[in-house]
């Protein structure tokens, strides 16, 4: 799988993918909420695009081991 950039595709409302977060050099579960809204429960951790945290990448999250 290869990261996506948020400026060529958002992924889908509601579904868990993995997000980098460049302000905080940080990869973590989130989902899409609105246009630019991440939130991650299991990091506890909320942010918009363009204010405290620089999400510029997701890819979805890989298959659940066998």
């Amino acid at each position: 799988m290869e990261w996506i950039s948020v400026k060529d595709r958002l992924p889908e409302p509601n579904d868990y993918v993995l997000l980098y977060d460049s302000s905080l050099n940080l990869v973590y579960e989130g989902k899409l909420l609105a246009s630019d809204f991440y939130y991650s429960e299991r990091a506890g951790y909320s942010a918009d695009i363009g204010d405290d945290c620089e999400v510029t990448h997701w890819m979805p999250l890989p298959e659940p081991p066998q």
